[in-house]
């Protein structure tokens, strides 16, 4: 079809991204973006979860950033969370450092590695969502429904702003069944213009109130 046509690059890009390997790289799997039942063809939201697969390659095989653990890689949810290897950061720290450690302190780098540096370093996650973006005038009818509420907190800037950011559109589903989730996206408007209206009131009260 035309869009399938139009949106192939999109896919391959989105398939190969992160990815430092040439050899590595796919132009062959576009048919993995679709997912066809009951005589219907769905965009697949596997699409943007196995896109992390790439980024989280190079993590592995940087010299740098190879001290990242997959945390929670579902096949329902739209984040994907990496962990910082706290011991093993420090550890390559260390060596790093030292070079070269004596015989007689090995021990004591190990008892420090094990029992202290979780005390002075924090725990470190990374959440990475993939999105796509629908322009505002190709939103379906329902998520237009706020325009028709009359409240202070839609102003025209902050209504200007909301449509400005678009739909987004994540791999996010409450359906547990694979075959089911793989078809079911989330699509809503941002509600940062929003907060940030009801941010700028509190600020500007008199006595004026922090917001957090």
């Amino acid at each position: 079809s035309e869009f399938k046509t139009l949106f192939k690059p999109i896919v391959i890009d989105i398939q190969n991204h992160g990815r430092s390997d040439i050899a590595r790289y796919v132009d062959d799997r576009v048919k993995d973006a679709y997912v066809k039942q009951d005589s219907q063809t769905f965009l697949c939201a596997d699409l943007l979860r196995n896109q992390i697969g790439g980024l989280f390659e190079m993590l592995k095989e940087g010299k740098v950033f190879d001290v990242f653990n997959q945390k929670d890689f579902s096949h329902t949810g739209a984040a994907r969370t990496m962990a910082l290897d706290v011991k093993k950061f420090v550890e390559n720290c260390l060596l790093s450092c030292l070079m070269e450690i004596p015989e007689r302190y090995k021990h004591i780098i190990k008892k420090f590695i094990d029992e202290s540096c979780l005390k002075i370093l924090p725990e470190l996650e990374v959440d990475y969502t993939p999105v796509l973006t629908v322009p505002y005038d190709q939103l379906p009818a329902d998520l237009m429904i706020w325009e028709e509420r009359d409240s202070w907190l839609l102003d025209e800037e902050t209504k200007w702003k909301i449509k400005e950011a678009r739909g987004t559109l994540v791999a996010k589903s409450l359906e547990k069944d694979v075959r089911r989730s793989s078809i079911i996206w989330r699509l809503s408007l941002n509600s940062a213009p929003v907060m940030q209206k009801v941010i700028h009131h509190f600020e500007n009260l008199q006595p004026k109130i922090s917001v957090r």
